[in-house]
């Protein structure tokens, strides 16, 4: 059985209390941050930091990531352009959607 893995789009304040119950629970927690600066405040509640965003973006991190998870959340907010999340990895999430136990 896969351990419980949560991915966080948009690891920001809501997606933070989340991930500190989960992680109590014993859950892994991988969340992105558009700020390289705020990397280092996710890695120390024990969440893994990812970057995204215009200056810095570990895509093959992203990828690794929705490949080993087992929940997504998305939490980033929408642009012009729409949804961030889904335009830069709706394939990958679409090719992996049967595996997910849940996405929102």
């Amino acid at each position: 059985m896969m351990r419980k893995t949560l991915l966080s789009f948009g690891h920001g304040f809501s997606a933070q209390a989340l991930a500190a119950d989960l992680m109590a629970q014993g859950w892994d927690v991988i969340g992105t941050t558009r700020d390289p600066a705020k990397a280092d405040a996710i890695a120390k509640t024990g969440a893994t930091p990812l970057v995204w965003g215009e200056v810095q973006t570990d895509q093959e991190g992203i990828l690794e990531a929705i490949v080993r998870t087992s929940h997504v959340l998305v939490s980033a907010a929408p642009t012009a352009e729409g949804d961030p999340v889904f335009n830069a990895f709706g394939a990958a999430l679409t090719a992996r959607a049967d595996a997910f136990e849940w996405l929102g």
